[in-house]
């Protein structure tokens, strides 16, 4: 039986978040799988494993931190390992 569990307080926690699928005539049908790790109270990482049946498997990650006296940031990488190149697609 599948099970879903989900966080009840207020606080971070660690875990898989709630898949998403879509479809798109540039990308097939998709589907992403995220998982968030609360590093620590001012930093976390989310990232996902992502499917699309026209182009192939690609991995997404975002770092977000927040420092002293309010500021913050972020970095975000994203990489697909296509399964067919197309022209139409490069610029």
């Amino acid at each position: 039986l599948p099970v879903f569990a989900t966080a009840l307080g207020r606080q971070r926690q660690t875990g898989f978040l709630a898949p998403t699928f879509g479809s798109s005539t540039l990308r097939g049908f998709s589907a992403k799988l995220p998982f968030y790790w609360a590093i620590s109270d001012s930093q976390d990482l989310t990232v996902s494993l992502d499917g699309y049946s026209k182009r192939g498997v690609g991995a997404n990650a975002e770092y977000r931190y927040l420092l002293g006296g309010g500021a913050r940031g972020s970095a975000s990488g994203f990489f697909i390992q296509e399964t067919e190149v197309t022209q139409d697609l490069r610029g």
